[in-house]
């Protein structure tokens, strides 16, 4: 009983960081980029320590450089072939290069962690925006989680959902459609 009530709380608390997200988008309309997208602040309960970095460079989609040689990958994110791949690469300069950023990874140290290029995984947050969601939020990615690292994976759904309704970035283009 008391794993379904963490979990109703798990699903409300994601709830409540994403509607206000999704009430202002509905606002702005379509041609707008979407405003700040905050982390569910529960990650804070799935990580081990954040990690502060200062990113000089994004690499591509969803891999930085920061100031001392570290190589990071945004977790949680899938790049389809589409037009839209080039501006991915561009909003993630734009949300990091310069900035004072703080990593959150899982909190088993064993697992998740590190990729199999040798990249450090996990989500980043730069001037209190979550790049995860952003890049979801504004159709520039979509979300592909794993075992090892689906921390925010409902709060990624919701924002992918929204965007795909929206029919922005990625959406739009009629080859990256859902199947049913």
């Amino acid at each position: 009983m008391q794993k379904i009530g963490q979990k109703i709380g798990y699903v409300l608390c994601v709830l409540l960081s994403v509607i206000p997200y999704l009430a202002h988008a509905k606002e702005e309309g379509n041609d707008k980029k979407p405003s700040i997208i905050q982390m569910d602040y529960d990650i804070k309960t799935q990580i081990r320590v954040a990690t502060p970095a200062k990113i000089k460079k994004a690499i591509n989609g969803d891999t930085v450089l920061d100031d001392d040689g570290v190589i990071y990958s945004l977790t949680g994110l899938d790049f389809p072939v589409s037009d839209a791949t080039p501006d991915t690469q561009k909003r993630l300069a734009e949300l990091t290069e310069g900035k004072k950023c703080t990593l959150y990874q899982t909190r088993d140290d064993k697992v998740g962690r590190i990729n199999r290029m040798n990249h450090t995984l996990g989500h980043f947050v730069c001037d209190d925006v979550w790049i995860q969601g952003t890049l979801i939020a504004e159709g520039l990615a979509r979300v592909r989680t794993t075992p090892e690292n689906n921390q925010q994976s409902g709060a990624m759904l919701l924002l992918e959902q929204s965007a795909r309704d929206q029919k922005l970035g990625l959406w739009k283009i009629p080859y990256n459609a859902p199947l049913t």
